[in-house]
């Protein structure tokens, strides 16, 4: 086989001008469903099509060139196969869930759980049958020819593909000359041009063969609505991933909502995956959650106003929150050694809670379950919808944080009451600070802070110990049967520390004397336990 130099130019040295697009809205209403074509598409970077490509490309050359180098004349019949396979498109079916999650954990790899050669449109999920009796979904991606990893022995080979642009440093950056003798070079993307032509795909072209190579920068707009607010709001580090055909790269948004990619020459399949390296967020039990977004060549603005993805949005921007913004103190959810967060999002109604932690996923070696679990709302479209949502993953999420900071054993020896009193806190507490950076005043405070709490409500332990000992609000004065909340002064942070020595409301009181601000008495903290005491004495 006939050996090539690839030789890479500077676009910036030579002329060649990245298209820097304004922008062009696309705002896209929620589709449920993708809708995935059975009619699968030649690809345009197989090595098949490819060398048809470059054979016709040399040839013309040649043609043009007779007189000019007598006796370099191309037989196309000898020269058959010129180009040299950089990577090969497989597939892998997943023997179970946890061979799946190994998979999806390798770093190294992109996965996709539809095949990259077929049409696909807008949608949450794409409705493809299982690959086998687990219901395991086939995997799609492409390795370099070189690659050796032990997790795809099994894999599926489907076709050899000739992308040597994504071996080269700088790819978005660089055109990249093939050269076929010292007088002759092919650029690689009249290369693509010339395939995409003899494939069909006459659309990707633009104004026609070799005229479609001026290159653009994607970039995209992500925000959710916020059902309190009445208002989008944009979505920090969401992951927007383009694609032309087998060929993709990741970006990340920022505080805007907003992401440029590495410039393409084509229209680019847009998508947003909901994962960060330190949470994955579920369709379900075990799929990853993402939009499929059009296939364009502008900016792509998206709004997302409903369907499961109002509950990704949401529950994305409280782990943004949690895990990245500035929480006074409050130990995150993760450690050095833990998994990175799983959580399934269930689209059906759960008549027992809107949320579940489940602390003996945190401690497993394993990303095979989920640590937390939510649940599609009954208050959708009210104003309390959004924030509730986004306070339940809170809570969640605190409880995880909990599990993970003081240990498996001494988690399950803290009271229901010490746990979800915590993590009520919390979620009052970020929920506060979420909507005070967004200029809003929740009105619905009593269901957040809990100031209605007795001892004798059904759900005692969900009390507002630790929010009564951080406000300065004493709920006894609007009515008796409320605690006496005479304290103040604990931060958020302090509570945390404290937290790692609590298993019961006997350690709570303890500790909170032990560490009390200067102005308050241990008569104030005796008092404004005497109702906790009661609910828990009253359920013994």
């Amino acid at each position: 086989m006939k050996k090539f130099i690839l030789l890479i130019f500077v676009f910036g040295l030579f002329g060649c001008k990245k298209e820097l697009l304004t922008s062009i809205d696309s705002r896209q209403s929620i589709a449920q469903s993708s809708v995935i074509s059975n009619q699968k598409m030649e690809n345009p970077y197989s090595l098949k099509n490819m060398n048809r490509a470059y054979l016709n490309l040399l040839q013309e050359k040649d043609e043009r060139m007779v007189g000019m180098e007598k006796g370099n004349a191309l037989n196309l019949s000898k020269d058959s196969m010129l180009l040299a396979a950089t990577h090969s498109y497989i597939r892998i079916l997943p023997k179970d869930s946890l061979h799946y999650e190994e998979l999806l954990a390798d770093t190294t790899m992109d996965f996709f759980d539809y095949p990259l050669d077929v049409d696909i449109s807008e949608g949450e999920e794409v409705r493809v049958a299982p690959g086998n009796a687990n219901g395991m979904r086939w995997l799609y991606t492409k390795v370099e020819k070189s690659s050796n990893n032990p997790l795809l022995k099994d894999a599926e080979f489907i076709e050899d593909l000739y992308i040597p642009t994504d071996l080269a440093e700088n790819w978005d950056q660089n055109d990249l000359e093939i050269q076929h003798s010292p007088t002759l070079t092919i650029n690689f993307d009249d290369i693509l041009d010339e395939s995409l032509r003899i494939t069909g795909h006459d659309d990707d072209l633009v104004q026609g063969r070799r005229r479609s190579n001026r290159r653009w920068t994607p970039s995209a707009t992500i925000k959710v609505y916020d059902e309190t607010i009445k208002a989008y709001v944009p979505i920090e580090l969401a992951k927007v991933r383009v694609r032309h055909f087998v060929r993709w790269r990741t970006g990340y948004t920022n505080a805007d909502g907003y992401v440029r990619l590495p410039s393409f020459r084509k229209a680019v399949n847009y998508t947003v995956v909901w994962e960060q390296n330190k949470w994955d967020i579920r369709d379900g039990h075990i799929n990853q959650a993402y939009y499929n977004g059009p296939k364009m060549r502008n900016h792509w603005h998206l709004e997302i106003n409903g369907g499961k993805s109002v509950y990704y949005g949401t529950i994305h921007r409280a782990c943004v929150n949690y895990f990245f913004k500035d929480i006074d103190g409050l130990k995150r959810p993760y450690a050095p050694g833990f998994l990175k967060k799983k959580i399934s999002f269930y689209n059906k109604t759960n008549n027992s809670y809107n949320g579940l932690h489940r602390p003996w996923a945190t401690w497993l070696s394993t990303d095979l379950f989920s640590q937390i679990q939510i649940y599609r709302r009954k208050d959708e479209g009210s104003s309390y919808f959004t924030w509730g949502l986004f306070g339940t993953s809170i809570h969640e999420l605190a409880h995880s944080a909990h599990a993970v900071h003081v240990g498996r054993g001494n988690a399950i020896l803290t009271s229901k009451m010490i746990a979800e009193s915590w993590a009520s806190a919390v979620a009052w507490y970020l929920v506060s600070k979420e909507y005070d950076r967004l200029n809003y005043s929740l009105k619905d405070k009593d269901l957040l802070n809990k100031q209605d709490w007795t001892p004798h409500v059904k759900n005692f332990s969900y009390s507002p110990i630790f929010i009564d000992l951080i406000d300065d609000y004493n709920q006894s004065d609007r009515n008796q049967k409320y605690p006496n909340d005479t304290v103040n002064g604990y931060t958020i942070g302090d509570l945390n520390n404290i937290l790692m020595d609590v298993r019961n409301l006997r350690h709570l009181k303890k500790e909170v004397k032990s560490h009390k601000p200067s102005h308050v008495t241990d008569l104030q903290i005796d008092t404004l336990f005497l109702k906790y005491e009661e609910a828990v004495q009253g359920k013994l």
